[in-house]
């Protein structure tokens, strides 16, 4: 708690990523392989990035 008023950062940015990346995971079940949920991902966060 001390840490939270001391210093500005904050792992809220990455908890974030995280949960989206797990959201995907559940939807991306039918999935053939694994490059395909990796490329999924990289293509949501670049859509992202270009907003």
């Amino acid at each position: 708690m001390e840490n939270a008023l001391r210093y500005q950062y904050s792992n809220g940015p990455l908890e974030g990523t995280n949960n989206k990346i797990k959201v995907l995971k559940h939807t991306a079940y039918g999935f053939g392989n694994f490059n395909n949920f990796r490329l999924r991902i990289h293509l949501m966060f670049a859509l992202k990035k270009g907003a």
